[in-house]
């Protein structure tokens, strides 16, 4: 697991927060708090990159939210693309 949260850590760091500054478009994050890949605290940061981002994070949720939490997590979308 170590390996792989390595990997996500060292992609993340190089695409996503270098790019979110420049997505102008309405963005959904959506994040587990309980996600030990993407944490809380690094998909925050993501969030503070992007111009115009909302972020929901799910509680009791991991890394895998529509096979965790199919109808809460397509909830958050379609009341998000109202």
């Amino acid at each position: 697991i170590r390996a792989n949260v390595e990997m996500f850590d060292e992609f993340y760091r190089s695409t996503s927060l270098v790019q979110g500054e420049k997505i102008n478009v309405k963005t959904l994050i959506i994040a587990g708090d309980k996600d030990e890949v993407a944490t809380v605290k690094q998909v925050t940061e993501l969030h503070a990159r992007f111009n115009n981002a909302e972020l929901k994070i799910m509680k009791e949720s991991g890394h895998i939210l529509v096979l965790e939490r199919p109808s809460a997590t397509g909830n958050i979308i379609n009341n998000w693309l109202k």
